[in-house]
């Protein structure tokens, strides 16, 4: 009985049946041409015993490979002649590529922030001397000033505590 509604069930899944287990087709339509037979369906025995493997007794063991870092070259050493510690300011869009320092242009600096440092070269002289007497020691284009910062310029516009280095060259 349990094998004749299994492959009844299947068949109705796959095309309706009609039989003495009271399962009625799902189209008639479509099976007036059709002379349905049970169909017997073997059972098969449930396995007793289950046996788990590790992952390395069902894979092919293989020799773990020793991974080899890269060689790279050793960072050089950058040399600093001054630093200074104070606050850093953005002009805000409109200013790409912007860094100004007290000394003018043409100076190659790490500006560190709590986000993070940047090395950049400076191309005009600021922030102004008003500014510089506020503690200003650094205008930045807002990339940089987001870098640094961590944070978006509009929110902050001024960032302390920042560390501006001078690099030897």
């Amino acid at each position: 009985m349990k094998k004749n509604l299994l492959a009844c069930a299947l068949v109705t899944i796959l095309i309706g049946c009609s039989n003495a287990s009271g399962v009625e087709p799902a189209n008639q339509e479509f099976l007036h041409d059709y002379e349905l037979k049970p169909v017997v369906v073997e059972t098969i025995e449930p396995i007793q015993d289950i046996v788990l493997l590790k992952q390395s007794e069902v894979l092919p063991t293989q020799t773990p490979q020793t991974q080899q870092t890269p060689k790279t070259q050793p960072k050089p050493k950058i040399k600093f002649y001054k630093t200074k510690y104070g606050k850093a300011t953005t002009y805000g869009p409109g200013y790409r590529g912007y860094l100004a320092l007290p000394e003018g242009g043409g100076i190659l600096v790490e500006v560190c922030g709590p986000a993070g440092c940047i090395l950049r070269r400076s191309n005009d002289a600021g922030p102004s001397l008003s500014g510089q007497r506020a503690g200003r020691i650094i205008d930045l284009d807002v990339n940089d000033f987001e870098a640094i910062c961590g944070c978006q310029w509009n929110i902050v516009g001024v960032l302390r505590n920042v560390r501006v280095r001078y690099v030897s060259e």
